[in-house]
Order: C-alpha cells, then structure tokens, then sequence
C-alpha cells in the first residue's frame, strides 16, 4: 500500500514536465492571444480591466467600496447644484437597490457638523455605526469664485471641489458631478493616470473608459452601470470569482484572484509533498538486503520527486514561464539518474570505511558529513554537463538550504532508527515501575484515611459522656483504641480477613452506638465460610460509615443498619442496607464511597463492582472475587 502511494505521489510533479504542447507561457497565451476557456464577457471583462487593473500584480485583491450608506453633504451649494446632486442619487437609487442612497441631512435630519457634535452619545442610526456614517459620506464642496476651469474637480479621498459659473447649465453641472461622484465611490478617482488608456474593446463614451477631461461626451452607458451594480452587490467577490474561474484556467485565476493566497496554498503543497516524498522514500526501502540499494533507491526517488516538484511549482505560479521541451525533460531525468548513481555510490563507499567499532555519536557526525558532500557533487556534476556556471551561481543559496534540509532530515532518521526501540523499551519500563508506584501510594492514602467527622463527632462525645456517665465514656475510649490500634498495626498491608475487617467495624459501631444511644441499631451476618477470605483493608469500614453518616444520623426516629456478607458463584457479595434517607443522584460524591471504588478499581481493575439502589430497599453491594 505504501509503495503504491509513493508511486502515485511521485505521478503528480510529472505533471509539468509532460506539459509541452505550447512554447508560450499561460501569461502570454491569455494576455496577448487572447485565449480563454469560453467567450469572454464583455461587462465582467470591464470590471476585470478596471477595477482589478486587468492584470496578477497589483497592490491590492479585492477593489474597494462603501461600506455604510451612500451620502451627500452640500457646502455652498446653489439650487441648480442641489438639483443636479439630486438627479445623481435618484440615478444611484435604481442602480444600487440595496443601499441607502441620500442627502446626508436628509438620512441624519440633521447637517454633518451638527451630526458630529450632537450625536457623541449615538452608537448606531439607522443600523449604521456613527463611524460608517461619517466616513462614507461624500463631501461635495462648491466654490462661489470663479475658475479657469469652471468644470474642474479636485479630489481628496471622498472630498469633491467644484466651482460653476451661474449660466452653467443643469444638465452640464449634472455630468460633471456625476463623473466625478462615480469615480469616487468605485474608487477610480486616481489623478495620476498614466496606467490608464481607451480601450477599443468598450465604448468609448463610457465614464471609466479613460481618464478623459472632456466630460460632456461621457455617457454613464450600461457597461458603467452594470460596473457599479456588481461592485455593490453582496455577492459581488463570489460573482466575479465564478466567472474567472469559468473563462479561464484555474492557474490564472486563482493567482488573478489572490496570488498571495494561491502562493501560500502550492508552498505548502509543494513542501508536504517533499516531505512525503523524502521520509516514504527512506521508510520504504529501509530493510533492502543489498547495502547499495539501501542508498540508491532512497536517493533516486528523493531528486527525482524535489526536481519535478520545482518544475511543478513553477508550473502552478510561474504562469509566465514558456513551457519546457521534451529535450529538457529528457535532460532533467538524465540528470538525476546521474547524481543518483554518484550520490549512492560515493556515500556507500564512504560510509563502509568508517570502522564500526566507533561510538555513535562520530558515526552520526560523518555520515552528515558525507551526506551533503555526496548532494554537492550533484551540482558540480550538473555544471560540468551543461557548462553554465552563471545559473548555478545565482541558485547556489537556495541550493544550500535543500542540501542542509535533506542533510539533517536524513540525520534524523538514522537516529530515529538508532534508538527508537531502546528508547520505547525503556520508557515502557519506567511506565510500569510508575503504575506500580502510583497504585501504592494510592493505598497508603486510601489506607490512612479516618473520617475527620467520625473522630470529631466521636471525641466530642467522649466530653459529653465524662460529665454524664464515665463508664460509657470509659468504654467509647477503649472502642475507640481498638479501631486505631487496627489501623496503625496493619498500615503496611494491603489485604486483610473479613474476619478483621468485621471486628474493626463492630468496633466502629460500638463507637457510634455510645454516641447515637438508643437511636441505633445494628445486625452483623457474615457466612462462616467467608471469614478467612481476604478482601482490601478499610473496606467495609467507609460503607458502615456512610450509612450513618448520611442515613441514620438523619433520622429523628431509631435507625437501623444491616452488614451481611456471602459468598456466591465464587463471588463475595457484600451487603449494607439502613433505613435512612434515598441515595442522591451524586452518589459517589462523597469520600467514602468514591474511596472505596478507588480501592476495587486498583486491587481487581474491571473484576468487581460496587452498585446502590433505593428499592426495594436502600442497599449498597459489593461484589468481589473470591
């Protein structure tokens, strides 16, 4: 399976070199041939040459636009201007639906430098956040002296200047505004416009055509409308990377579109291939019995796939590249057959001198050593078959930084493959040692634990009885000695009797019995044949605990608590009922039950079981093997 995939792995970088159906480059096949995968559109080719500068290398991706409402604030405006303004905005309204199109008064019932000093409080108008609204209004100044040019405009950002004389006419001052306006708010207001020509292709009336002065034989023509249109349309990125996608080849479009991102994408194509390549190559023919094989196989595959991974890059980004010959590809394979042969022979002849005696670390060393001295060969041998020096002079930093990659990538899988199995061996080991530490330490603090409730409650019921009865008091210490006296004399161990454990707990029970009086009762049933039978220490004690902890100590009325132990089907099943309160729903999140899974969990892993149940009476089991 992985050889099959190394095969295919190494079918793809084969792309570009059996690409020779055409001398020219992509670049020159679309840009001055013409070529295109279907007929062109004309108005997305508009958009294409005048929005996106129709070509790969620009200083931006996606063109610009408003992005709040489109607004229009007059200074000094006559009523002729107000018109004409007015007529532009009815215009815009029809064209761009989806936006809203104003006076800015109008929108914001109030002036610009009113909205700005009155509306610190207001976040959003209208949907629009204050900042949006501001910094998408056009400011459309009119100056009452009189110019030269009584139709010039001066753009700043979105800042127009115009200056008419009082008999301009309506529909003059309309195109001379609406010219510029449209420059504006499609981002083409450019004043250098030495990039820009007229294009034969589109009308040549057309307002973006070129960067005529004379404004009054320009037309806001379909081909201009449907450019503003698109640009403001939500789908406008996704529209125009359809139609790109569906007139050209993927190539020219994807690096038309975004040739950072494309960029991006075919480096880390590139560069997961060459990993690929290096490390199956390596892996795959590892445990070949002829030592030469071992490096001529490994070799071959990794110049071979590196080389055609350059072409195929080049093949991706380069789209101005002209195609290679067949000539060339023969050359290419030739080239690497060649280094492989000196490259594998070189290195094997080397590395069988080094005396196998020596320590690991100078082996390791000089087969790095010999590794990038064997790759340089390669590229003396390359200069001395093409005689071209200049070229591998230029390339000779790139070169060295491969060299060094595929070094020190091969340095580590010799060392990978040195101590791999010594190191696994030793870490499941130390594993093992951790697992059987952290078991007992888990015991010896399962072990050590006495409910501080328990020793609380017990020792204050000790005052209280030494003012009411000194024989009870006398009888609770002496109860109370013996259950610590079990503890401390069996800290070490980790299995006990039942037998032991029963005694601990009716020492326990003794305890709590002088403590709860009356109000406690208690059976102990434990089959004889099961009282030599080991189980964990410490137990049953936390069982017998919990039931007075959390059922008969809430109890106004007498309790009642049953211990009953048997032996079934090679199991113990152990047995804790009282009459108290239901179990909760958290029912392990107390101490003493949770310890007691703990010690079942570390003394018969997935072997035993601890449940609990509410009916037909509340009931804690325990079933362990016997």
């Amino acid at each position: 399976m992985k050889k099959i995939a190394l095969i295919l792995i190494l079918l793809l970088p084969l792309l570009p070199l059996i690409r020779v159906t055409s001398k020219n480059s992509l670049l020159v096949e679309i840009e001055e041939n013409g070529y295109s995968k279907k007929e062109k559109d004309q108005r997305w080719e508009y958009i294409k040459d005048k929005l996106f500068e129709g070509k790969i290398d620009r200083n931006f991706t996606s063109p610009q636009k408003i992005n709040g409402p489109i607004l229009f604030a007059l200074n000094n405006a006559s009523r002729q201007d107000s018109l004409a303004v007015n007529e532009i905005i009815q215009g815009l309204k029809k064209i761009i639906p989806t936006k809203p199109i104003a006076f800015f008064s109008h929108f914001t019932c109030s002036k610009l430098s009113e909205f700005n000093e009155k509306s610190n409080h207001v976040i959003e108008w209208k949907g629009y956040s204050k900042q949006d609204i501001v910094s998408s209004t056009l400011k459309i100044y009119f100056e009452k002296e009189e110019y030269k040019n009584k139709r010039g405009a001066n753009q700043n950002k979105k800042a127009l200047y115009f200056s008419f004389k009082k008999e301009t006419s309506l529909n003059e001052r309309t195109k001379t505004i609406q010219f510029e306006v449209l420059k504006t708010i499609c981002f083409l207001n450019k004043t250098n416009h030495e990039n820009w020509f007229l294009d034969l292709s589109y009308p040549p009336e057309a307002i973006f055509n070129e960067p005529t002065y004379n404004i009054l034989d320009k037309e806001f023509t379909e081909i201009d409308q449907f450019l503003v249109k698109k640009l403001y349309e939500d789908s406008f990125n996704k529209q125009f990377s359809n139609y790109m996608y569906d007139t050209y080849p993927w190539r020219y479009a994807s690096l038309f579109l975004n040739k950072n991102k494309t960029i991006l994408k075919v480096n880390s194509l590139i560069g997961f291939l060459a990993l690929l390549i290096f490390v199956l190559s390596f892996s795959l023919f590892n445990n070949r019995k002829t030592s030469y094989l071992q490096y001529a196989f490994p070799m071959f595959i990794t110049l071979f796939g590196l080389t055609n991974l350059h072409y195929l890059h080049s093949h991706l980004i380069e789209i101005g590249t002209p195609n290679i010959s067949l000539k060339s590809a023969a050359y290419i394979f030739a080239y690497v057959v060649c280094s492989t042969v000196s490259i594998s022979g070189i290195l094997w002849l080397l590395e069988q001198k080094i005396v196998t005696h020596f320590n690991f670390t100078y082996k390791y060393i000089m087969k790095l050593v010999l590794t990038f001295s064997a790759l340089s060969v390669s590229v003396l041998l390359a200069v001395f078959v093409s005689n071209d020096l200049e070229i591998y002079t230029k390339i000779y930093y790139q070169l060295f930084i491969v060299f060094a990659i595929l070094t020190l990538g091969r340095g580590l899988l010799i060392y990978l493959n040195h101590f791999t199995d010594s190191e696994i061996k030793k870490k499941e080991l130390e594993l093992i040692k951790l697992r059987e530490v952290n078991a007992k330490n888990e015991l010896k603090s399962l072990h050590a634990h006495i409910n501080p409730h328990f020793l609380y409650n017990a020792l204050n019921s000790i005052v209280s009885l030494m003012h009411e009865s000194t024989n009870k008091a006398e009888e609770m210490i002496i109860s109370l000695s013996d259950l610590f006296r079990y503890s401390i004399n069996r800290r070490e161990k980790k299995m006990s009797t039942i037998e032991d454990e029963v005694e601990m707990v009716k020492n326990y029970l003794k305890i709590e019995k002088i403590r709860f009086g009356e109000r406690l009762e208690f059976s102990i049933d434990v089959d004889k044949t099961t009282l030599s039978k080991e189980i964990p220490m410490y137990i049953l004690q936390p069982l017998i605990e919990n039931a007075v902890k959390h059922g008969v100590s809430k109890l106004e009325s007498k309790g009642f608590i049953s211990l009953r132990i048997t032996e079934k089907e090679s199991n113990l099943i152990i047995n804790v009922s009282d009459n108290g309160p239901h179990f909760q729903k958290q029912v392990y999140s107390g101490y003493g039950l949770q310890s007691i899974y703990d010690l079942l969990r570390l003394c018969y892993g997935d072997k035993a079981s601890l449940t609990w149940t509410n009916t037909p009476k509340k009931e804690t089991t325990i079933t362990i093997p016997s």
